[in-house]
């Protein structure tokens, strides 16, 4: 799954920098107070303070970056962060061996 995700960044990060990440949906809170919640079947948000490995693509304003899917680490496991049967292959995988297949499949593309 990892060689679907991964290609040669044209972008470069230095660690610890900030980005800015969209996704598709979200919430709108209409005059009446009612909440509705937004999204694209399947795919979910991430979570404010959660910890998570995102791979990201660039679009046509290349300072942000769009989420295409992640995985959450949570408890020194891993799980997918949208829904769908192919992610699902690193599911309750440890996050050691999950940050460890995914750091040779960097250094090694």
């Amino acid at each position: 799954m990892l060689d679907d995700l991964i290609v040669s960044p044209d972008t470069s990060l230095a660690p610890g920098s900030s980005i800015e990440a969209e996704r598709e949906g979200g919430r709108v809170r209409f005059p009446s107070g009612r909440v509705h919640l937004y999204r694209t079947s399947e795919m979910n948000m991430p979570v404010l303070g959660g910890r998570y490995v995102l791979f990201l693509t660039t679009g046509s304003d290349e300072a942000v970056f769009r989420i295409v899917t992640g995985y959450e680490l949570r408890d020194g496991t891993v799980s997918p962060l949208d829904h769908l049967p192919n992610l699902r292959v690193y599911e309750n995988v440890s996050e050691q061996d999950f940050l460890a297949a995914l750091r040779k499949k960097i250094s090694n593309p």
